[in-house]
C-alpha cells in the first residue's frame, strides 16, 4: 500500500513539474511574442520631461508617449511615426480629463483620421511651435525692447479691505521666463483659494445662460452669437461653450415659426440621463423669453450654479497661469485683449484680462532698459503642415498638436540624427 501511495505521489509531483515547465515555456513564449509586438524600448534620458516612453516597433516605425497640459488637466498621448520620423501615422489619447463632447472629441476617429499621414511638424492658427522645434526667434520687429535680468513686480492699489492684484515677472538672459498673476484676498492667495474650491468664478453658469437668452430676445435671433470655435465674442461675460445653446434655440425658434406660445426643445440625453433644453416664449409674434438650462442628476444646472454646487472650470488659478504662459511664449502682452478687455486668443481664459495686461506691462516697463513695453516680435518662418482644430476644443486640439511635435523633435534629435 505504501509503495502505491509513493508511486501516486511521484506521479503527482512529476505532473506538477511538467505543468510548471510547460507553463513556464508558455509564459516565455508569451513574453517573447509580447516583446516582438511592443518593439524595442528607446532611451529617453536627456529628452524633454514630457517624453515618457519611446519604442521602435517591429515594422521600423516609432511610438512615443508624451504628456501635455490640456484644457482641464494632463493629457497622455501616444503618437506613432513613420520609420524616417517625418510622418505622423496615428495617435491615441491614453488618458485625459477634458470636457465630454468638447475636448474629449480630440480622441474621436473623425478627428484622428484627419491627422493620419500628415507631414511633420504640424501646427494650427495661433499656435507657435518655434520653441518646440528649437528655432530661435528672428530679429524682433519694431516693438523690440531690451530687457534687464531680474524680478519685477507691479501692484494695484489696495482697496479698503487691503486686497490687491499683482504681477511678478522674471527676466533671464534678456527673455521673460516667468509671469505670475495673483490677488491677495483677505490676506490669502486667490490662486490657491481657487485651486481648493474656496473661490468660485463669477458670473456663474446661470448668469451666463441668462445673458445668452437676453441676447436672443434683444436681437430676435441667435445670429452672431457663436464664433468659429463654438464660443462667443459678442455676449459680454459669457465664457462657456455656446454651440449647444445656439442649436437648441434655433430648433425652438423654428418650432414657433412666429406663432405665440411656449416651445421647448431638449438635447440628447447622456449615459446618466442628463440633458440640456431651451424654452422659447413668443408673444405678439416676437420672442419675449429664452431659457437655457440643463438637468444634471434631475436637478437644474442653473440653480446648482447659483447656490455654488456647480463650479465652472478651469479655476481662476489655471486661467491666470495660461495668461502668464502666453507672455512667456510670446514675450509680449500684445494680442491678448479684445476690445472688451477679455481674450479671444488665450484658450480657456474667460476672466477679465485687462487688469493682468496692465500690470504685466508695468512690470515689463520696469524690466525694460528704455522703459518701453515690448511689442510683437517677428515670428520665424516654419515649414509645417497646418491643420484645423476640433470646433469648441481649441485648447485640447493644440495640446495634441504640441505633443505630436514634441515626439517628432525627440525622434529627430535623440534617435534619427544621433
Amino acid at each position: 500500500m505504501k509503495k502505491k501511495k509513493d508511486n501516486a505521489l511521484r506521479a503527482v509531483v512529476c505532473l506538477a513539474v511538467a505543468t510548471i515547465a510547460v507553463g513556464g515555456a508558455s509564459i516565455a513564449v508569451s513574453r517573447m511574442d509580447k516583446g516582438a509586438d511592443s518593439g524595442v524600448a528607446l532611451d529617453i534620458a536627456g529628452a524633454d520631461t514630457k517624453i515618457k516612453e519611446a519604442v521602435k516597433n517591429a515594422d521600423g516605425t516609432y511610438t512615443v508617449t508624451i504628456t501635455e497640459n490640456g484644457y482641464i488637466g494632463e493629457m497622455v498621448i501616444a503618437a506613432t511615426y513613420s520609420a524616417d520620423g517625418q510622418t505622423l501615422l496615428s495617435y491615441d489619447v491614453l488618458s485625459h480629463t477634458e470636457t465630454d463632447n468638447l475636448g474629449s472629441r480630440v480622441d474621436e476617429e473623425e478627428y484622428k483620421s484627419k491627422l493620419a499621414g500628415v507631414k511633420l511638424p504640424v501646427t494650427t492658427s495661433g499656435l507657435d511651435i518655434s520653441g518646440i522645434l528649437g528655432i530661435e526667434q528672428e530679429a524682433a520687429g519694431d516693438g523690440a525692447v531690451e530687457l534687464k535680468d531680474g524680478t519685477y513686480t507691479a501692484k494695484t492699489e489696495a482697496n479698503e479691505t487691503g486686497d490687491y492684484n499683482y504681477v511678478t515677472l522674471t527676466v533671464e538672459n534678456g527673455r521673460v521666463t516667468s509671469v505670475v498673476w495673483d490677488e491677495l484676498t483677505g490676506g490669502a492667495s486667490k490662486a490657491e483659494l481657487s485651486a481648493n474650491g474656496q473661490y468660485v468664478m463669477k458670473p456663474v453658469w446661470k448668469t451666463q445662460s441668462e445673458s445668452l437668452g437676453a441676447y436672443v430676445v434683444e436681437h430676435q435671433s441667435t445670429d452672431g452669437i457663436m464664433n468659429e470655435t463654438g464660443y462667443t465674442d459678442v455676449v459680454s461675460g459669457v465664457s462657456i461653450y455656446v454651440g449647444g445653446f445656439v442649436d437648441l434655440a434655433n430648433q425652438a425658434i423654428a418650432k414657433a415659426d412666429g406663432q405665440d406660445g411656449t416651445y421647448t426643445v431638449e438635447g440628447a440625453k447622456d449615459d446618466n440621463g442628463n440633458y440640456g433644453y431651451v424654452t422659447v416664449t413668443v408673444e405678439g409674434g416676437k420672442v419675449t423669453n429664452v431659457i437655457w438650462d440643463e438637468l444634471q442628476g434631475g436637478a437644474s444646472k442653473a440653480e446648482l450654479s447659483a447656490n455654488g454646487q456647480y463650479v465652472m472650470k478651469p479655476v481662476w488659478k489655471t486661467q491666470s497661469e495660461s495668461l502668464g504662459a502666453y507672455v512667456v511664449e510670446n514675450q509680449t502682452t500684445a494680442g491678448i485683449l479684445n476690445e472688451k478687455g477679455y481674450t479671444d486668443t488665450v484658450s480657456g481664459v474667460s476672466v477679465y484680462a485687462g487688469g493682468f495686461v496692465d500690470l504685466a506691462n508695468q512690470a515689463m516697463a520696469q524690466a525694460s532698459v528704455t522703459g518701453e513695453v515690448p511689442g510683437v516680435a517677428a515670428k520665424p518662418e516654419i515649414d509645417a503642415t497646418a491643420v484645423d482644430v476640433v470646433t469648441g476644443a481649441t485648447f485640447s486640439s493644440k495640446a495634441v498638436l504640441r505633443a505630436i511635435d514634441e515626439g517628432f523633435v525627440y525622434l529627430r534629435d535623440f534617435i534619427l540624427n544621433k
